[in-house]
């Protein structure tokens, strides 16, 4: 007797299905979707993004390069380059059109004011690197360094450096020399070398690589460890803004032929500003008309910015405005933030023109600081590339 099972119509049926709808597709043809347009790729392309260095000795000054190029059909603006840590120096170099070795870069190559700089189409540039371990404590130290740039939006790349450090020998105290200038007057600050080896440590000579400040070599002290002082003087001008530098100690040291200090100083002309931005601006990015909603999808959300006042300032703003009708600006109850500082938050309405683009404005404060009445905080507004809101 025969197994065979005879299979019902409406079963064949259904398999016919999908070969109903594939003639119908091919006889109607498909209209091809256009895909959204997406954000720019960035302009800048880095050789590498993280470096480490292990094995060194006390002699090596642990340095590291960041090889870039400029990937994009129009110039690049560089905006700022921002170790974590005051021990890390950079420096900036144009590679030029055959990409240079590290080792073949010269003084003529090396652009000392790289803020704001032009980074050209299709040029290759390095960012070097290099950190002073001397007050570090040994062992493995991790570094970020901030890359910011505009193309056509604002950007940040994060370049990693790690690095082993052998064991401390000699100590810098404190790690970096701060000084805040606000006279037209020298001022003195002190660094101290330490030696923890119990050797006999001789300085040979010093030289600064700044202006805004001189070294020579102040007292020394013994109590078990020998201490010996690099008394730092400014000069009697006040710097426009922060400026920063180094004093080079050389030793008679085989292990430490060379020791660095780092300086900064402060300039601040005149009255400190009573009001100042909680970053260095009031800072947005938005969308064209972009007009965004809370958690809750129906109340517009507001863009705040946020202004600290020095400690124990008495008086108070009278009035706050913009320098272009389309920034509105709204001063909100003041608060007090964990470090006990008080901030004043500002409620930002943003109605910029048409096109992406960076503008620069400024919010304008009324005072009734008789020595401040009128003080002017930066704003900068990113208008990032993308699609229109539609209210």
């Amino acid at each position: 007797m025969s197994s065979h099972k005879t299979t019902p119509g409406w079963l064949f049926g259904i398999t016919l299905i999908p070969v109903f709808f594939c003639m119908v597709a091919h006889v109607n043809g498909v209209t091809p979707q256009q895909c959204p347009e997406g954000t720019p790729r960035p302009a800048l392309v880095f050789e590498q993004y993280a470096a480490e260095r292990r094995e060194l000795t006390h002699k090596d000054r642990p340095w590291v390069y960041y090889a870039f190029v400029n990937k994009s059909s129009e110039e690049v603006r560089m905006e700022s380059v921002s170790p974590d840590c005051e021990c890390v120096s950079i420096q900036f170099f144009k590679a030029g059109p055959q990409l240079k070795k590290v080792h073949q870069l010269t003084q003529e190559d090396e652009v000392k004011n790289y803020q704001g700089f032009a980074l050209a189409p299709g040029a290759a540039y390095y960012i070097l690197a290099s950190i002073d371990g001397t007050s570090k404590q040994p062992g493995r130290h991790e570094f970020d360094i901030e890359v910011k740039y505009e193309d056509v939006i604002s950007r940040k790349e994060t370049l990693h450096f790690n690095v082993t450090l052998p064991e401390k020998k000699i100590v810098i105290e404190p790690e970096v020399v701060h000084i805040t200038q606000n006279k037209a007057e020298e001022i003195k600050s002190s660094a101290w070398i330490a030696d923890h080896r119990g050797n006999d440590l001789k300085i040979v000579s010093m030289r600064v690589n700044s202006d805004w400040f001189t070294a020579e070599l102040g007292e020394t002290e013994f109590d078990g460890i020998k201490r010996q002082e690099i008394v730092i003087k400014t000069t009697d001008q006040i710097p426009n803004d922060r400026v920063k530098g180094t004093v080079e100690v050389t030793t008679d040291d085989p292990d430490h032929p060379r020791i660095w200090i780092p300086v900064v100083i402060d300039g601040v002309q005149g009255k400190p500003k009573p009001f100042i931005a909680q970053r260095d601006s009031l800072h947005f990015k938005i969308l064209p008309g972009q007009k965004e909603s809370d958690e809750e999808g129906d109340a517009p959300k507001e863009n705040i910015g946020y202004l600290v006042s020095l400690p124990q300032y008495a008086y108070t703003i009278t009035d706050i405005s913009a320098s272009v009708d389309w920034i509105k600006v709204e001063l909100q109850k003041p608060e007090v933030d964990e470090a006990g500082k008080q901030v004043h938050p500002v409620k930002v309405t943003l109605t910029p023109p048409e096109g992406a683009k960076t503008y620069r404005e400024m919010v304008k404060l009324q005072l009734n600081d008789p020595e401040w009445p009128m003080l002017e905080i930066p704003i900068k507004i990113d208008v990032l590339p993308g699609e229109k809101f539609a209210e």
